[in-house]
């Protein structure tokens, strides 16, 4: 499964090409009717799109995904990710897969975890979530 959040080691060239394909699909995000779209073709209230949207896109999250490799925590936005970004423009196009769905589903239960738990770790959300819809 995709993940909203994707962390690497990366040289200051591949860096460049990362940043500017995110500002790309950061901009799809901003689109002011897509959610009214999107609710058209997958069945949740708008409100509940925005919500996701929100996570996804805008809310700040302690990103700590990566602890055992010696990266510390930050708090940020998700980065933008290609898989995220077509994801999202197939479900707002009413043309979205079942794999699509599932990410939707994903990152419902990722962010009421958080609410739940009243934290914000990544780590901890995106695990549980991922037991829910990919159990081993």
């Amino acid at each position: 499964m995709v993940s909203a959040l994707k962390c690497y080691r990366l040289s200051d060239q591949q860096d460049g090409r990362m940043r500017e394909k995110q500002a790309t699909s950061q901009n799809q995000y901003h689109e002011n009717n897509d959610v009214k779209n999107f609710c058209r073709g997958c069945g949740y209230r708008p409100e509940n799109i925005q919500k996701i949207k929100d996570h996804l896109f805008n809310d700040l999250h302690v990103l700590d995904r990566n602890l055992d490799i010696g990266e510390i925590p930050k708090i940020a936005k998700f980065e933008a990710t290609p898989e995220i970004a077509n994801a999202w423009s197939r479900l707002a196009k009413g043309t979205h897969t079942p794999n699509d769905i599932i990410l939707l589903k994903h990152e419902i239960v990722e962010r009421r975890l958080m609410i739940i738990w009243g934290n914000r770790s990544y780590d901890r959300a995106h695990t549980e979530a991922l037991k829910w819809f990919f159990p081993e």
